[in-house]
């Protein structure tokens, strides 16, 4: 969730004037009441057909964008035959495509491959994957092995998909009749004359040989499978039981978490950290005064194809490694190997501290609206004081961390029932609010008014200093890859809900904006409310009751407090895994897991003490601890935006080097990374400008300010500590040889 806009209240004469209009404001709501028991049936019956209506096409992009989600990600066949370890990990499709064998041989070739594409089809199926085996069967392979130094009885090689798919289960012995007859070249000889390094098992197996006639070069597989014979199916792969283990260890890590995280669990987990709608209600300030309701409009339409672009993006590194560290560990993997430590240890800097800002964000909202509402409903008794604040904010935060620790089992189901509310509480405040509001902005006002109250001179910068409210409330999804060490079938899963979570807060994000803007009424006076929240004026104009409004504001606080769960999670989870390679100091102990919970308990503890401790910063200056928070957005749009640009980069010059995982853009992917990348660059430019002018000390951004002041930290840190004993994610070759995290 994104931080609010509260302006720095220093002066006791600036209270009073707020109680006084306070006290206006209440004699306004009587107004209201005497105006709405003589508003007619006809009218209100208009407002309700159309949120009825508008309501029924929101569900019906809902599940057209599930349905096209679905299509575009849904579940192979499955493999035949399901023998082997390789047909569990690769996505399998019928493929007819050029052989390219080596020297003159040309044709096709039937097989089933790993890719819709014949040509990433061929290049996957000679991928190497690693396998852990006994010492026994390491004596029978035909090529080097390397033995496991922390596991000396076992050893590690390498199998190649093509192999595995196509040989092993039919030549089984090193002492098979390697010949070639006539115009055929037996698949033995195939195998054994072009790849000398294939990996034979001498165990039982009827042969059944492959022939490959050089007429038509028809691969004509007609396999004999011995089922009960021992098979590479068999053996642990990398010493794992279950599929996302080897995926993990895969990458050099050994699962300790808990995966306890269904697809459900963790789209509802993404959407409720983003909170687009509740978010929204906290960001209309700067959109209402740098552009007004086009701003808004058009700028929440620009973020959302934007966010979805970055999204998939990611999406596909993280179904090629699903691993906690996300951003960090795809800039290692993508990065040139001279600059791969450096480049993935300040991804990782940058990304850690910027998802311990969007943690802040959350509960210093939910704290912050609670003194809105007590002014609103207090004026003459309750007097605003930071530190009350800063109290709230505590209490939030550590209720959730209990939540997170305590309750660790539990925060699927919890996250699930969150989704419930968030569902609950959107149909609840729109309906309110289009039945009750007193007035009605035309279309024409909604889509092309046009009010720049910022100081810029320049519209076209004020519109984009106002788009940064639509940025805010559409960050987040990268919480999902975070969390993969903690969700079934992370490779598949983790994508889908990055891009699932984005199809449903986009849509009702945008919904709850045009309600906001058809019936929100004079834009002065919400900016202007003594509450510090224009949604809480809003509230006030449309129900013309206090009462109503400080439930329907409270409805959002809830939300706040709940949302604060997935963010610390999330938080937690990426310092937990930046220290696990040693990118943070006091490393070993953050990264320590409680064995009981399967969860990193210290992590969690930690990111809390370092919010208590920032947070008391705004007893002193409500500014300079939104210039804090200010660094959750900027830090995580760069986050996003290093790893797209080094896959572009991959892409373009080196796309045999890329990893694949099961969730693939295709011929979009190119298109979509550059688009991510210029709405990036555009948001991360403006993002550090000041949104008012002339500046002063209260409405400077200090942004900038803070994000310098992180990175210069960062340089001089890294050579004096970090560079001695961080080497990133592990490499293919380190994973070979045993090294384990």
């Amino acid at each position: 969730m994104s931080r609010s806009s509260l302006d720095d209240r220093e002066s006791h004469e600036s209270h009073d004037r707020l109680l006084k209009n306070g006290d206006d404001h209440l004699i306004d709501s009587r107004g209201w009441e005497t105006h709405l028991g003589q508003s007619s049936k006809q009218r209100i019956f208009n407002h309700v057909s159309f949120i009825a209506f508008t309501s029924l096409l929101l569900n019906i992009l809902l599940i057209v964008s599930f349905l096209c989600l679905w299509l575009r990600t849904r579940s192979p066949l499955p493999p035949w035959p399901d023998t082997l370890y390789s047909q569990s990990a690769v996505e399998y499709e019928i493929v007819t495509f050029n052989s390219d064998f080596p020297e003159d041989h040309s044709g096709t070739t039937d097989f089933y491959g790993a890719s819709l594409k014949a040509e990433d089809a061929w290049r996957n199926l000679m991928k190497p994957y690693l396998v852990r085996i006994s010492g026994q069967e390491a004596s029978k392979l035909s090529r080097p092995t390397s033995q496991i130094s922390r596991d000396p009885d076992y050893y590690i090689t390498s199998l190649d998909v093509y192999h595995q798919l196509h040989c092993l289960n039919d030549i089984r012995k090193m002492n098979q009749d390697i010949s070639a007859t006539g115009s055929e070249i037996t698949h033995v000889f195939q195998c054994w004359f072009y790849n000398p390094e294939i990996v034979f098992l001498n165990a039982s197996s009827e042969h059944a040989l492959v022939t490959l006639p050089l007429t038509d070069f028809e691969l004509h597989m007609n396999m004999s499978l011995d089922m009960a014979s021992p098979a590479i199916g068999n053996e642990k792969h990398l010493g794992s039981q279950n599929q996302d283990e080897q995926n993990l260890e895969r990458h050099g890590y050994v699962q300790q978490t808990k995966r306890n995280f269904s697809l459900t669990a963790m789209v509802a987990t993404c959407v409720n950290l983003m909170a687009t709608w509740e978010a929204l209600s906290s960001t209309l300030a700067a959109g209402l005064v740098s552009g007004g309701a086009v701003s808004l409009v058009y700028g929440v339409i620009v973020a959302f194809i934007g966010s979805l672009c970055s999204a998939s993006s990611l999406a596909e590194l993280a179904s090629s490694y699903p691993t906690a560290g996300g951003q960090y560990h795809f800039v290692a993997k993508l990065s040139p190997k001279t600059s791969r430590p450096l480049t993935s240890w300040f991804a990782g800097y940058i990304s850690t501290l910027g998802w311990i800002a969007s943690a802040g964000s959350a509960p210093f909202l939910a704290g912050t609206q609670i003194q809105g509402l007590l002014v609103l409903n207090y004026p003459d008794s309750y007097v605003f004081q930071r530190w009350h604040g800063t109290l709230l904010f505590w209490a939030v935060l550590l209720g959730s961390a209990c939540i997170c620790i305590f309750c660790s089992n539990k925060l699927p189901l919890i996250e699930k029932l969150t989704l419930v509310l968030h569902v609950t509480f959107f149909i609840a405040i729109i309906v309110t609010m289009a039945v009750t509001s007193p007035t009605k902005h035309s279309a024409e006002w909604v889509f092309s008014h046009f009010e720049n109250n910022s100081g810029w001179g320049n519209d076209a910068v004020a519109w984009s200093i106002g788009l940064l409210s639509s940025c805010y409330v559409l960050i987040g999804y990268d919480g999902a890859t975070h969390l993969s060490e903690e969700m079934n079938n992370a490779e598949m899963g983790v994508p889908r809900a990055m891009v699932g979570c984005l199809l449903v807060n986009g849509p009702l994000g945008f919904a709850f904006l045009l309600i906001i803007l058809f019936f929100m009424g004079d834009i002065s006076a919400a900016l202007a409310t003594p509450t510090g929240f224009p949604i809480i004026e809003i509230f006030l104009h449309m129900t013309g009751s206090v009462a109503a409004a400080t439930t329907m504001t409270a409805m959002i606080t809830v939300m706040a407090c709940l949302s604060t769960v997935p963010l610390l999670t999330a938080a937690a989870r990426i310092m937990w895994a930046f220290a696990r390679d040693q990118g943070l100091p006091f490393a070993e102990r953050i990264a320590s897991v409680d064995k009981r919970r399967q969860i990193p308990t210290v992590s969690i503890i930690v990111v809390s003490f370092l919010l208590m401790l920032l947070s008391l910063i705004n007893i002193g200056s409500t500014t300079a601890f939104n210039a804090i928070l200010s660094l959750a957005v900027v830090s995580l749009q760069a986050s996003y935006l290093l790893p797209i640009i080094l896959l572009i980069w991959r892409r373009l010059f080196r796309p045999d080097t890329l990893r694949w995982g099961p969730w693939r853009l295709g011929k979009a992917g190119l298109p979509i990374n550059i688009i991510a990348v210029i709405y990036l660059l555009y948001t991360c430019i403006f993002l550090l400008f000041p949104p008012y002018q002339p500046i002063t000390p209260v409405n400077m951004n200090y942004a900038p300010v803070v994000l310098g002041g992180a990175l210069i930290f960062g340089c001089i840190y890294w050579p004096l500590r970090v560079s001695k004993r961080y080497v990133g994610p592990l490499t293919d070759a380190e994973v070979l040889e045993g090294t384990l995290h």
